[in-house]
């Protein structure tokens, strides 16, 4: 029901010309939100005040969610803000999940030139049964889910995520 509900309003929507540009976000051509853009194309961005957050590619940060202990620390010219390091497989991992989600889906040349023939060839090998099942489409060397995968889209992605302990080298 769900997923009959989600295809209807896809239809509907793009015979009205919008773009379902990632799996929950639809805008006209020109007029995608550039936040969520950013954020579902791994582009660096930086959040300022309570609760915001940042992200450089390598680690994510956000400042507390406290008003209150925000401006305390910095007037104490402290950063009230907590990091994440982000590893390789981290990185991969984000990627899969985001690419998946968006129109602009995940290129097998920036997975094998950013995290290494390693993860490219695993997505190459894992995402095999997607494409014979026709969930999944290779565009030149861009991974993409079809129609009839997008609802199937975040389980999809699950599957091709890396586990550091099936990195061989």
């Amino acid at each position: 029901m769900a997923e009959a509900q989600y295809q209807m309003l896809v239809t509907k929507l793009e015979e009205q010309g919008y773009i379902n540009y990632e799996l929950s976000n639809f805008g006209k051509p020109g007029f995608f939100s550039k936040n969520n853009t950013a954020y579902w194309q791994g582009k660096n961005y930086m959040g300022i005040g309570p609760s915001a957050h940042s992200f450089n590619g390598k680690r994510r940060a956000w400042n507390i969610n406290n008003n209150t202990k925000y401006i305390n620390a910095i007037r104490k010219n402290e950063l009230p803000m907590e990091v994440e390091q982000l590893t390789k497989t981290d990185r991969y991992n984000e990627y899969i999940m985001t690419g998946l989600r968006t129109i602009w889906g995940v290129s097998l040349g920036r997975v094998a030139s950013e995290f290494g023939a390693v993860y490219s060839d695993y997505l190459l090998q894992r995402s095999k049964k997607y494409r014979e099942e026709h969930l999944l489409y290779l565009d030149g060397d861009t991974l993409l889910v079809t129609r009839k995968g997008r609802f199937l889209s975040d389980g999809i992605a699950a599957d091709l995520f890396m586990l550091n302990l099936e990195i061989k080298k």
